[in-house]
């Protein structure tokens, strides 16, 4: 699997590489995953990590690197289950904040694997989307005009990081994320006819099939390689980080215990080429972010109980 991963990214860059990953993420690689979602492969005296579905490239590169043992994909849903066998939970920030909400002290530790500035991708005179718009005037805005929105379904880990500054952009003066209008947020996320998924895939979508997506969010790296693609040209296609600067972060969580269970540290994660390599097709750079306390927990927590 390592070699496959570097072939990949040596042979054909970031955007069949990340093609690649989604592949691979979907089950649709018959000789790479088991049938929990992870590759089978068990490394003794190795913590047992799991990860985002969108996310279980990484996981199948830490086991193959011996790194973590082998556990099933495990969703923001299924994160706060009193009946968890994980020692740690690779995901999106703030998720493992989110889950302590809904049962306190599940998540202890964490700690920041990736990350990159968060963005959008567009065409030119799409909305007010520009270099110095706001998250109001491009994404809001866009979404009231009918423009289909690519921001994920808001019940996912991904897709509440991603819809974190849209929201916060709905935040009455001297207000709170209790008091976003859950209609004008749904109005973002029900905006594509074809419904919602995670970035990789809409990146696609907004390369392959015409109208589908005017706008997608996403991590600046990840979306810079659409308008390079021969299919987009003349197009005018454009990718613009909007006001305030937003960032989605990976994080490693570690699973709280009352035998003090040692916390999964990122540093014993990265370092591999082929772990990093998974990390920089997804358009996120290894070993930089910054963790969500608890406040930014709190409004992410809200904005899902708007949308949910």
């Amino acid at each position: 699997m390592r070699e496959r991963i570097l072939a990949v990214v040596g042979a054909i860059g970031l955007i069949a590489g990340a093609f690649f990953l989604r592949s691979v993420i979907a089950g649709d690689d018959s000789t790479a995953d088991g049938p929990d979602g992870s590759n089978g492969r068990q490394n003794a005296g190795a913590p047992v990590v799991a990860c985002e579905r969108d996310l279980q490239a990484v996981c199948d590169a830490l086991v193959e690197a011996g790194t973590i043992t082998a556990a099933p994909s495990l969703t923001l849903s299924g994160a706060a289950a009193d009946d968890l066998t994980v020692d740690g939970w690779i995901t999106w920030d703030p998720a493992p904040g989110i889950a302590n909400f809904d049962r306190p002290d599940t998540w202890g530790a964490t700690e920041a694997l990736a990350s990159a500035p968060l963005g959008v991708l567009t065409f030119d005179g799409t909305s007010e989307c520009g270099p110095t718009s706001t998250w109001l005037a491009c994404v809001v805005a866009g979404a009231e005009q009918g423009v289909p929105v690519g921001v994920g379904s808001g019940t996912t880990a991904q897709s509440l990081a991603r819809l974190h500054p849209i929201a916060g952009s709905l935040v009455p003066d001297e207000g709170d994320y209790t008091q976003v209008n859950a209609s004008t947020l749904r109005r973002v996320i029900d905006s594509p006819q074809g419904g919602q998924s995670d970035y990789v895939d809409q990146i696609r979508t907004f390369i392959t099939t015409s109208g589908a997506l005017s706008i997608v969010v996403g991590p600046v790296p990840a979306l810079e390689v659409a308008p390079t693609s021969p299919r987009l040209a003349g197009r005018n296609a454009a990718v613009h980080t909007l006001t305030p600067a937003a960032e989605i972060t990976v994080v490693i969580a570690t699973r709280q215990s009352s035998s003090d269970t040692p916390p999964v540290a990122a540093d014993a994660l990265l370092g591999d080429p082929a772990v990093e390599a998974v990390f920089t097709e997804l358009g996120l750079t290894p070993g930089t972010g910054t963790v969500s306390d608890q406040r930014q927990a709190g409004e992410v927590y809200a904005i899902r109980d708007k949308v949910t």
